[in-house]
């Protein structure tokens, strides 16, 4: 645990440093979390000496894997011996004990810097494109529930990165397009669902399944079409009509039972536009899935055409069939930015960058340049503020068009240092 943890009378009930050892033990815990208090000291100066930490290890040139394996409890820094003494807290019930009570306690733990999960984002491309392709249900139910998991933790404590990476993975290659393209529809959506529409955990479980599956049936048809010119034969036409049944017999098949999971799969591509409140579950996580895959299928390049600007694709997605505001595209934006992470932009001062982590505003986001104003490139990415006037976007770029020698790695780097380093 990264704080010791006390009872209302002032009694430790585990130190800092202590392992839960049981699944049952970290019930007991979570059960009693609105009577269990930190010490709001020593949360405060942990939070100072992890980002500090953070700081030094960017400034040292440490590599993205070493950043990564740093952890909150391997804080040596951080004398919490000291400062507990300072305070009075060496005896329970201390004059000098600042507690952080009830929601405070909370607010802590969900404040707290939790530096992301590691992601080998090509093994995880491998991995959604192997587990579409298990043949048995046992199989597939086992490396699904993997692969779900694997997208939900992401998501929790790195949607930038996620965003990020396959963003410009999308944009930048055909490649793996099936599989790459359900994982940043599964992302999206999730994010959406969870940070703007405030659906249940429940909801946002089903969703993130049937977006990773929504075209099970025809996923060699989806990578052989990526890596084609010219138009689809009519055969190719009618399985891509009928894509949407069939992949919801498919994982019939392979044993999905779940009926919404099942109705959305089915009816990803032919969802009504109409308010959420008067949809069914099923209908609403439908028409979500529908509006992420329309505009981020326009991101990647085909051999037939060049990839649509990501700017481009949000502002379509956000009015529906009759020109009107879609609920379904408002959430979208809003939930990654009408420049999402990976997008190519240009800058007011005529820099031109990659935008590495969504803003307080949907059109402010953070900015990583790579060109300078005189189109030569930058011995360092220079991070930018686009909510400020010299460094506003003033148009976004198609990312097929842009010659650069920028590394996933460096721009990575950045978007993970800025989610670990709280306030920014």
């Amino acid at each position: 645990m990264a704080f010791a943890v006390w009872d209302a009378n002032g009694l430790m009930v585990a130190g800092r440093g202590h392992v839960l050892a049981s699944q049952r033990e970290y019930d007991v815990m979570l059960s009693k979390r609105n009577d269990l208090f930190v010490d709001a000291l020593e949360y405060h100066r942990f939070k100072e000496a992890f980002e500090r930490r953070l700081n030094q290890m960017v400034d040292s040139n440490q590599s993205l894997a070493k950043i990564n394996s740093a952890k909150l409890t391997d804080m040596g820094a951080l004398r919490l011996k000291d400062a507990r003494g300072s305070t009075g807290l060496n005896q329970p019930g201390g004059a000098g004990r600042a507690l952080a009570t009830g929601a405070q306690f909370s607010q802590a733990a969900a404040t707290a810097p939790v530096l992301e999960t590691h992601v080998d984002w090509l093994d995880l491309i491998d991995e959604a494109n192997n587990t579409l392709q298990a043949e048995t249900a046992e199989v597939f139910g086992r490396q699904l529930e993997r692969l779900y998991s694997r997208v939900v933790q992401q998501s929790n404590s790195g949607a930038d990165s996620a965003l990020l990476m396959l963003v410009f993975l999308s944009s930048k290659s055909p490649e793996q397009y099936s599989a790459t393209h359900a994982l940043l529809v599964a992302f999206i959506c999730h994010i959406a669902a969870r940070d703007v529409l405030k659906w249940s955990d429940a909801q946002q479980a089903t969703l993130v399944r049937a977006a990773l599956t929504m075209n099970i049936s025809m996923l060699k048809l989806q990578d052989r079409l990526a890596q084609t010119e010219g138009r689809p034969s009519i055969a190719q036409r009618k399985e891509i009509a009928q894509h949407a049944a069939r992949s919801a017999e498919k994982l019939r098949a392979l044993g999905v039972s779940d009926a919404d999971w099942l109705e959305t799969v089915r009816n990803h591509h032919t969802a009504a536009a109409k308010p959420f409140s008067t949809c069914s579950p099923a209908q609403a996580m439908a028409r979500l899935i529908q509006r992420v895959d329309t505009c981020t299928a326009g991101l990647a390049p085909r051999r037939s055409r060049k990839a649509r600007q990501t700017s481009a694709a949000l502002k379509s997605t956000y009015f529906n069939e009759a020109s009107q505001a879609d609920e379904a595209g408002v959430a979208i934006i809003k939930a990654i930015g009408a420049y999402p992470p990976g997008s190519f932009v240009r800058l007011a001062n005529h820099e031109i960058g990659v935008v590495i982590r969504r803003g307080s505003n949907v059109s402010m986001p953070r900015v990583a340049v790579f060109l300078s104003s005189h189109g030569q490139a930058t011995s360092v990415l220079k991070t930018r503020e686009s909510s400020l006037s010299e460094y506003r976007i003033v148009e976004g770029l198609a990312t097929t068009d842009q010659k650069t020698g920028v590394k996933l790695d460096q721009l990575l780097k950045l978007s993970r240092i800025a989610n670990a380093t709280l306030g920014e």
